[in-house]
């Protein structure tokens, strides 16, 4: 709902969504695997409606087949200040 209301809406020159990382981290009771999938579909669709383009942080800074780099991560989940320039070099 965010998403409409505060980016679709005010038609932006661009945009950077980190979404579901807490879901990810299940640092939430609530957390549900299907519900965050939704969430992220839901997002694309919006984004693919509206011509915005995804940028695909994940295959850059992964490790091995899932999780993130540790390298590049103070706590696991969110990016540190080395995690940030790759994502700041990729939207440049």
């Amino acid at each position: 709902m965010r998403l409409c209301e505060n980016v679709v809406r005010l038609v932006p020159a661009g945009v950077v969504i980190a979404g579901v990382t807490n879901d990810v981290a299940q640092l939430y009771p609530w957390y549900d695997e299907e519900r965050m999938m939704g969430n992220i579909m839901s997002v694309a669709e919006i984004a693919k409606a509206n011509d915005m383009p995804y940028i695909d942080y994940y295959s850059a800074m992964v490790y091995g087949d899932r999780e993130l780099n540790y390298a590049l991560s103070n706590d696991g989940v969110h990016p540190n200040a080395d995690g940030c320039r790759i994502m700041e070099d990729m939207i440049s």
